[in-house]
């Protein structure tokens, strides 16, 4: 792996996660593998109250090797699994970010709010026959609920609280429920030279789930924004349910030279199908009306 290149790499991964500000519609399209923005959310129930204590799923079972099946085709499978379960009509993700690092925040928008390290982020998207997004709402709230940044995409265009800018967008579609964990984590950091290692786990509750982790060790120790000390090496774990093909946790550990280590960032997220709230709602009449 060449090495150093892996300062994008942590980089990619923490602002990548994060808001950028445009994740209005080319924005929300991130997770969208969903390319749902991550577009977030599951059928499996996780506790996600805004006193957001993120917390990774791990197994409650010593974890089992899987074989027969590299990690992209699981990955693959998982997203096909997922989408069967699609229908026309309104998709919510609700994703709860925590990042742990030595600055503050992610960053500040042009209007002046903070992008907090402690997100809570819900994800509306309103798909037609073929999976695709027509129109959709994300919202990302502080842990007390304060409105950080609002996107809004319809009618092809998209509106972001941030920046107050109506750009054109088109409708994208939906292709799992992995947070973009296949092409923007496993594929990318593989094409680099490293490996990942599926196991199958228990979750919480006794459902079966299946866990990717992709290890990373410099050649030489590194240094990011995010922290004051060089890290040594980093790991990226996801956790899907075996059942629905949902991404519900994935979770980015950084070591340092001391041996320390600190969990960068942790993502859980729940999907469910249900009807806009009148906020919702709301979002798009006032976007409609630009």
């Amino acid at each position: 792996m060449k090495k150093p290149v892996i300062v994008l790499i942590i980089l990619i991964i923490c602002v990548g996660i994060g808001f950028a500000i445009v994740r209005a519609w080319s924005g929300l399209t991130k997770s969208m593998a969903v390319q749902l923005v991550a577009t977030r959310a599951t059928t499996v129930q996780l506790d996600l109250t805004p006193t957001i204590q993120v917390q990774m799923l791990v197994a409650t079972v010593p974890p089992t090797a899987v074989s027969g099946l590299g990690a992209d085709q699981m990955v693959q499978n998982l997203n096909a699994q997922a989408v069967t379960g699609v229908r026309p009509g309104w998709v919510r993700i609700q994703e709860n970010i925590d990042f742990d690092t030595d600055s503050k925040n992610r960053g500040v928008l042009p209007n002046g709010m903070t992008i907090p390290n402690r997100q809570i982020n819900d994800t509306w998207y309103h798909l037609n026959d073929e999976r695709l997004a027509i129109e959709g709402v994300d919202i990302m709230r502080t842990t007390d609920g304060q409105i950080v940044q609002v996107g809004v995409s319809s009618n092809s265009t998209s509106w972001n609280s941030a920046t107050n800018e109506v750009t054109t967008s088109e409708p994208i579609i939906v292709n799992g429920f992995d947070y973009g964990f296949l092409k923007k984590d496993l594929q990318w950091l593989e094409g680099f030279g490293d490996t990942a290692v599926v196991t199958q786990v228990v979750l919480p509750g006794g459902a079966d789930g299946i866990q990717i982790v992709i290890g990373d060790k410099y050649d030489q120790p590194v240094r990011t924004n995010d922290y004051i000390e060089p890290s040594t090496r980093a790991e990226t774990r996801a956790v899907f349910d075996s059942a629905t093909g949902y991404l519900v946790s994935r979770e980015v550990t950084v070591w340092f030279e001391d041996g320390s280590w600190r969990v960068l960032s942790s993502l859980t997220q729940k999907i469910t199908f249900e009807a806009p709230t009148g906020e919702v709602l709301n979002f798009l009449s006032e976007k409609n009306k630009r």
